[in-house]
């Protein structure tokens, strides 16, 4: 999960990246939870430009003195309220945690939790990937082959192993996860041994 005070997010390069993902979802996320706090706030921090030097941007939040001491990084309470009150589990989502396999119900809670849950089926209708890379990258590759064409369990194992050199266990289970909270999300469906985009969802033009 994206934040503009852990110290990871502010040195990594793949920052703006993540931050308008996130933006991204906050605003779907809006559409059914009042967030407008949580946006302006975001917007707000987004505002300030990075600072210019020589031929190279560089970002004030990561620019670092000559003589450098690493602060004590206390995780911003507003942080910690997103993920506890904005998107509380409902009764719905603990029903379809409780029917999935544990692995995968533990996923799927965090997915419930950072928004990406309620807002999965819209992207996928307009035929984009929901699924941040941090912490869920193999959900992420997942959601990007089954907009391309779908895939079966072998094909993607296949993939995990190829792309992340992961053993072959550890990808087939990394398959049953991204299986399992595909069809429970409802954004895929099987067909042969496939999984495939849900031809229910309306695909945007």
């Amino acid at each position: 999960m994206f934040s503009f005070d852990a110290a990871g997010c502010r040195a990594c390069p793949a920052r703006p990246d993540c931050e308008q993902v996130c933006y991204k979802v906050l605003r779907e996320v809006g559409k059914k939870v009042d967030v407008r706090d949580l946006l302006a706030e975001f917007e707000k921090r987004m505002a300030s430009p990075p600072v210019q030097v020589g031929e190279h941007e560089i970002d004030p939040a990561v620019a670092m003195p000559e003589t450098f001491v690493a602060p004590t990084i206390i995780a911003p309470q507003r942080v910690v309220q997103v993920k506890r009150e904005a998107f509380t589990l409902t009764d719905e989502d603990k029903t379809i945690i409780a029917k999935l396999p544990k692995k995968a119900g533990e996923k799927y809670r965090v997915m419930v939790q950072q928004g990406v849950a309620y807002v999965a089926k819209d992207w996928i209708a307009r035929g984009e990937n929901p699924f941040p890379t941090y912490g869920n990258r193999f959900l992420w590759r997942a959601c990007d082959l089954l907009l391309i064409s779908g895939w079966t369990r072998g094909e993607l194992r296949d993939a995990y192993m190829t792309l992340y050199g992961w053993s072959e266990g550890t990808s087939f289970s990394r398959v049953s996860i991204a299986a399992a909270i595909f069809l429970a999300m409802g954004i895929a469906v099987e067909k042969e041994g496939r999984l495939i985009v849900n031809p229910n969802l309306k695909r945007e033009t």
